[in-house]
């Protein structure tokens, strides 16, 4: 998001709204229920956007961090369990999948 406009500008705005808003339900109770519903959409705009972040990962370190951690990598691309010292089984590919997938859900938590 950050390339296209800052986050920080925009949650700004939204924020500017939303006292604008609270401002003119003080003057004007008798339409209340507009602007509490446009200050509780504003809200949940910013609510939005903090799903949005995403943090960077760098897969090939990440890759070759994994990898060499867990087999012998051969130049010709075979991999090798370094538990049991033999070819890469089901269960291997099923434990690198799983580690990739946690580590998507926590890019996308930013963690």
């Amino acid at each position: 998001m950050e390339q296209y406009i800052p986050k920080s500008a925009l949650v700004a705005e939204i924020e500017k709204r939303i006292k604008t808003l609270n401002e003119k339900l003080i003057k004007h109770p008798i339409s209340s229920p507009t602007l509490e519903k446009l200050i509780e959409e504003n809200k949940k705009v910013l609510s939005f956007l903090d799903t949005l972040e995403v943090k960077e990962v760098d897969l090939d370190t990440e890759q070759r961090r994994y990898l060499t951690k867990h087999f012998n990598v051969y130049d010709d691309g075979i991999l090798q369990s370094k538990k049991s010292q033999l070819p890469l089984s089901t269960y291997d590919v099923i434990k690198v999948a799983k580690h990739f997938f946690e580590l998507g859900l926590k890019a996308q938590k930013g963690e």
